[in-house]
Parts: C-alpha cells; structure tokens; sequence
C-alpha cells in the first residue's frame, strides 16, 4: 500500500525561516532552496521558538497533502 510509506517519518536538514503562531505552521528551507511547510502540533509550538533562523534537523511524516512536524533538533 502506497500510502503508508508515505507515513513514514523521515528527517531533513534545512534553515527554519518563517513561523506562523497563527496557523502553527513552519516554512524550512533545505540546502536546494526547497521550501517545506510543515504544521507544528501543540506542545511542539514553544520548543520552535529556540531554532528561529537556526539549521535544524526536523523529522516529519506526510499526512495528505501536508506534513506533519514530529521533532526538530538544532543541526550542529
């Protein structure tokens, strides 16, 4: 079934650029200039806060069309 690899969290390296309080989303930017935007879950939002313009390494699963952030850890 397609979907659930799809479910499998995976990691990606990237600059955290751009938070949204409103809509608990995060934009990160990878080392090509890719944009990812990733909706963060409660608990998670303050945690965000300390990378603001930080490399991270994020882990995150697809949900739908979105992506779903699951942990974020400054990439030293």
């Amino acid at each position: 079934n397609q979907d659930s690899e799809n479910d499998k969290p995976f990691d990606i390296k990237g600059n955290l650029k751009k938070a949204d309080g409103f809509s608990n989303k995060i934009t990160l930017i990878n080392d090509e200039d890719k944009k990812f935007q990733i909706n963060v879950p409660d608990g998670l939002d303050d945690i965000v806060k300390m990378y603001w313009d930080d490399n991270v390494i994020v882990t995150i699963k697809k949900s739908g069309k979105h992506f779903q952030l699951i942990d974020i850890n400054k990439d030293e």
